[in-house]
C-alpha cells in the first residue's frame, strides 16, 4: 500500500461517511468504494515523483474532498488560508481537525494529529509534534478551532459565532 498508511483505508472511509451524514454538499458523494479509489488515485498521481521514504500525509486527501463539501466548512478553511497571522503549515492542520471532526474512532489530540500527519519514514516525529501544537496554538488564537482538554475540534462559522461571543463576555 505503499506510500499510504494501512490505517488510512480506514479513517478515510469514516471521514466520507461523516463527510455524506453532516456536510450538505457531501450528499453528492457516491457511497463506498468509488469515492475511496479517486480519493487514493488522486494522492498517488500527485506525488508519484516523491523520493522514497515520501509517505502521504493525511491532510493530503482533504484537496481532492474539497469539491463535495458544503461552503460552512469549506468557507472556514478558506478564510484560514488568507489569515496573515496563520502560517500555511496551520490550515493543513485544520484540513485534518476538519475531516476527523465527527469521526468518533479518533480524537484530535496532539499525538494523533502527529501520526496522520507524518510525510516521511524518516521524519523526526517530536519536530513535527511541536509543530503542530505551535500550529494548534494559533489556530485556538484565531479562534478557528476549540481545545476542550487535550482534545481539539474543528468550528464551523456558527461555532466560531459563538466562542466569540463568550470571549467577549465580561467575567
Amino acid at each position: 500500500v505503499y506510500p499510504f498508511i494501512p490505517y488510512q483505508f480506514n479513517l478515510l472511509g469514516s471521514v466520507l461517511t461523516s463527510i455524506r451524514i453532516y456536510g450538505a454538499s457531501g450528499k453528492s458523494l457516491s457511497e463506498g468504494e468509488r469515492s475511496m479509489l479517486a480519493l487514493f488515485q488522486e494522492s498517488a498521481i500527485h506525488f508519484m515523483d516523491e523520493d522514497l521514504g515520501f509517505l502521504i500525509p493525511f491532510n493530503v486527501f482533504y484537496d481532492s474532498l474539497d469539491k463535495f463539501i458544503d461552503h460552512s466548512h469549506r468557507s472556514v478553511i478558506i478564510k484560514a488560508a488568507d489569515n496573515e497571522k496563520l502560517e500555511e503549515f496551520d490550515v493543513e492542520v485544520l484540513k485534518v481537525l476538519f475531516m476527523i471532526k465527527y469521526v468518533k474512532e479518533i480524537k484530535a489530540k496532539p499525538e494523533n494529529l502527529t501520526t496522520l500527519m507524518i510525510s516521511n519514514i524518516n521524519e523526526g516525529v517530536i519536530d513535527l509534534r511541536k509543530k503542530i501544537e505551535k500550529s494548534l496554538q494559533r489556530l485556538v488564537g484565531e479562534t478557528l478551532i476549540q481545545k476542550n482538554g487535550d482534545i481539539y475540534s474543528f468550528l464551523t462559522d456558527e461555532e466560531q459565532d459563538i466562542n466569540r461571543a463568550i470571549k467577549n463576555i465580561p467575567i
